[in-house]
């Protein structure tokens, strides 16, 4: 599924975070990113959303006034397109460099490695970032 989607590294991380998110949502421990989970606004191009990892829930600017310890910065870009299902064209990746993409790559994991009490560290995402690194050092040579 992946290598039909966009084959810039930002947005194959980006849908590959949702796929991970998806696949927590299939084990029972799914996050809702339709709206706020306090307020149900729905998240858009602009502001921003805290993802409670504890509590598998996500929250707009507007309710979230004091941070718990587990409170992840998420743009709201990205928590529109984690809510958004159906055919990947259907709702692009938002454009965020491969640092940030690996950031929220690393968030999905985290909320993972969280909810099904995974132990051990992933190494995978080391290996992914030594991909997207010969892809950055080209970009900057041109």
């Amino acid at each position: 599924m992946l290598e039909r989607m966009c084959p810039g590294g930002g947005a194959l991380l980006l849908h590959l975070s949702k796929m991970i998110f998806g696949f927590a949502g299939h084990l029972g421990v799914g996050v809702d990113f339709s709206g706020c989970g306090r307020c149900g606004k729905s998240f858009g191009e602009h502001g921003t959303a805290w993802l409670t990892i504890d509590r598998g829930m996500v929250r707009c600017d507007d309710c979230s006034p004091t941070q718990a310890r587990t409170d992840r910065f998420l743009p709201g870009s990205i928590a529109a397109f984690f809510g958004c299902f159906g055919e990947p064209d259907s709702f692009p990746p938002p454009r965020l460099t491969d640092k940030e993409s690996m950031g929220v790559l690393r968030l999905a994991c985290e909320y993972c490695r969280y909810h099904l009490d995974i132990r051990r560290h992933l190494e995978s995402l080391s290996f992914i970032e030594q991909l997207l690194a010969p892809a950055a050092s080209t970009a900057k040579q041109r």
